[in-house]
């Protein structure tokens, strides 16, 4: 690596306090604003790059500065100087995710759900964006003075991704990489999915389930391999929050949760579930579960069989409500049908009670459909018909025991 400049440097309207560290393509220096006098992060590329690259680094700069998320580091000022490339970044003092938990110290089930909350949270939006990370590993995670995580390195990551392959290296990140990205295959959000998983399975376990000093050992892992189940090492870990993180690690992309805010929502489901967890509930925490969820509830949609196909959509939906396009379309249908059903029901079931003369039955049949179509007026009209008809059925009542009472009053006087 070049050191390309020095504390005391000036780079924009900042000045170079000291140097915090160095990894990849760049170092990272505490800077100072000279007006403001405000303290900020300022990444320095240690690389030369050539004016087209130089285009493309702005363009990524740019993005990164567009971001604006409660857990994504902010970005607030970039450039190139005198060839130097630079990336001015809110300054979080609490150092990183991997200062705090070092590499071999297995972290509390409790502050994983927290951290996953946060980092998931700020995927989601790059996500959404349709935009990927790419280098999702503890030492991108930072923290600030009040213990927030904040997502580091989303521009640099994306850019250094694009450099020509004579700069590109995969051993700095190589534990965290996802089989399609070292495939050289297209990544998406479900290769960030999978590196979130891999920093869990460390953090929950103590240790990478990858581990080697050869890069192609670990690579040829990530590809061919699958991590040791987590309870072998936490015996202790409930079994549903070991189906979860290795569910995220499946080798095949569309094996894994649909979304990363669905990964994040069973993992706390499984972490909040006791280790009493049936299998059937263990196993509906899992993709391959709400696959089988959803075909079924096609298929009782299909077949008519309206309230188990509610019953199973509405768990898919609960569990990972973007598991599928048009999933919230397949259940409100299913859940329109259902509504016309029940107020067929109602009407024949009022009907019949008035033929009847039961008229409880009848008012409380008017009174759900009532609860179904409160703008129809219909319901209402014939409510208050079914209630009349019940007082003055009591009225008859009461006036046939007056005449019937009164020729026995007669005799005894």
């Amino acid at each position: 690596m070049v050191n390309r400049v020095q504390p005391g440097q000036k780079l924009g309207n900042y000045r170079l306090v000291q140097r915090l560290g160095e990894g990849g393509f760049a170092e990272v220096y505490l800077g100072e604003h000279q007006y403001l006098k405000r303290r900020v992060a300022i990444k320095v590329l240690t690389i030369p790059l050539t004016s087209e690259e130089g285009n493309r680094f702005l363009r990524e700069a740019q993005t990164m500065a567009d971001l604006d998320h409660p857990h994504i580091v902010h970005c607030h000022d970039f450039g190139i100087e005198h060839g130097i490339a630079f990336l001015v970044m809110e300054y979080a003092s609490g150092g990183t995710l991997r200062d705090r938990h070092p590499e071999g110290t297995a972290v509390p089930l409790d502050a994983v759900v927290s951290y996953i909350q946060q980092v998931s949270s700020a995927l989601q939006y790059l996500h959404d964006r349709q935009l990927i990370h790419l280098d999702i590993k503890p030492e991108n995670m930072l923290l600030d003075s009040r213990g927030n995580v904040l997502l580091s390195d989303f521009g640099l990551a994306r850019f250094t991704s694009s450099l020509s392959t004579t700069q590109k290296s995969l051993v700095g990140t190589i534990g965290y990489m996802a089989p399609e990205q070292l495939r050289r295959a297209k990544p998406g959000p479900a290769s960030d999915q999978y590196a979130l998983a891999m920093v869990v399975y460390e953090w929950l376990a103590g240790a990478h389930p990858f581990a080697s000093d050869d890069p192609g050992v670990v690579a040829a892992q990530h590809l061919t391999a699958s991590p040791p189940s987590l309870r072998t090492i936490v015996p202790s870990l409930p079994s549903a929050v070991d189906d979860v993180v290795l569910a995220a690690l499946a080798k095949a992309p569309e094996s894994r949760y649909t979304t990363v805010k669905d990964f994040a929502a069973a993992f706390e489901d499984a972490c909040q579930a006791d280790a009493a967890l049936s299998e059937s509930e263990s196993a509906a925490l899992l993709p391959e579960a709400l696959e089988t969820l959803y075909k079924e509830g096609i298929a009782a949609k299909t077949r008519g069989d309206l309230e188990l196909a509610e019953q199973l959509l509405g768990q898919v939906h609960t569990r990972a409500p973007n598991f599928r396009e048009g999933l919230d379309e397949q259940l409100q249908e299913v859940r329109n049908e259902r509504r016309r059903e029940q107020i067929d029901r109602l009407h024949t079931e009022a009907e019949a009670a008035n033929q009847a003369g039961e008229w409880d039955r009848e008012i409380a049949a008017w009174m759900q459909l009532l609860q179904l179509e409160p703008r129809n007026a219909n319901p209402r009209k014939r409510l208050q018909l079914a209630r009349d008809h019940r007082r003055y059925a009591a009225l008859y009542r009461d006036a046939q025991d007056f005449v019937s009472q009164g020729p026995r009053d007669a005799q005894r006087g």
